[in-house]
């Protein structure tokens, strides 16, 4: 599909992918800093550290294995 898209699509695109990279990258820094800001006033900055890495671990297993959740009605 990627080898079929002409020079010119890709300069029509360029702009497009810088904006939306730079939204992404902005995003990541925002919560970043939330996150920061989080650990530094939480009373137990280990535990919370912990339990993030521990779900994060959590959610990338389930989804390596597969694991289908139920979708709500």
């Amino acid at each position: 599909m990627l080898a079929k898209i002409s020079g010119t699509d890709i300069a029509l695109l360029a702009p497009v992918i810088v904006v939306v990279a730079g939204g992404i990258v902005g995003l990541l820094l925002l919560w970043g800093k939330v996150a920061t800001q989080h650990l530094r006033e939480s009373r137990r900055p280990k535990l919370v550290l912990g339990l993030w890495i521990a779900g994060i671990a959590l959610i990338f297993l389930l989804s390596y294995l597969g694991v289908k959740l139920p979708k709500g009605e």
